[in-house]
């Protein structure tokens, strides 16, 4: 009843695997109400807490807050060794926490080298499965439980990655970065 989440992006950029890490937290905050107040931004990013700011918001209004700062020894992200940071964002308005946001998120470095694609500096060598998020019994509108099963059996044919035609649901990302895909 106080403010929404029109967007969260957390983008960790890392220039090598043995690289400090640059953590970019952009958001966009809609007030919901019909009359100007203040929003502030704060959150965590693993064991860091960092504070955004505080901005003021007209009625019905958007506002962006952005943030960057560094991760040094960054537990990198690989399928072998999927590591991945909680995110939790809070929202204050009136001097009280009125909205949360929570994700996780893996640090890796994913380039083209010499025509080649490499993770975390390494050549890659995935083997994948193509696949659609949908069911005879329950069309496009399928459950955790589904996803749960299209990832578990990705792993069991030996497969590192997951070729879609669209957007996954974020579950499945968040399941298929957490099993290493």
């Amino acid at each position: 009843d106080t403010v929404d989440w029109k967007s969260v992006q957390v983008m960790p950029r890392l220039p090598c695997s043995r690289c400090t890490a640059t953590v970019r937290v952009k958001v966009a905050l809609r007030n919901v109400r019909g009359r100007a107040q203040s929003v502030g931004l704060s959150g965590n990013f693993g064991s860091r807490r960092f504070t955004v700011g505080t901005r003021r918001v007209g009625g019905s209004g958007v506002t962006s807050f952005t943030t960057s700062f560094n991760v040094p020894r960054p537990r990198v992200w690989s399928p072998s060794s999927p590591s991945l940071y909680n995110v939790n964002l809070r929202a204050t308005a009136g001097g009280r926490t009125v909205s949360t946001y929570r994700l996780r998120t893996g640090i890796r470095s994913i380039r083209v080298s010499n025509g080649r694609l490499r993770l975390n500096g390494r050549p890659t060598n995935f083997r994948g499965v193509g696949l659609h998020e949908d069911s005879k019994t329950q069309g496009f509108a399928v459950d955790n439980a589904f996803r749960e099963r299209l990832v578990g059996e990705t792993k069991a044919v030996g497969a590192t990655l997951m070729r879609t035609h669209y957007p996954m649901h974020p579950y499945t990302h968040e399941l298929a970065d957490r099993e290493g895909l």
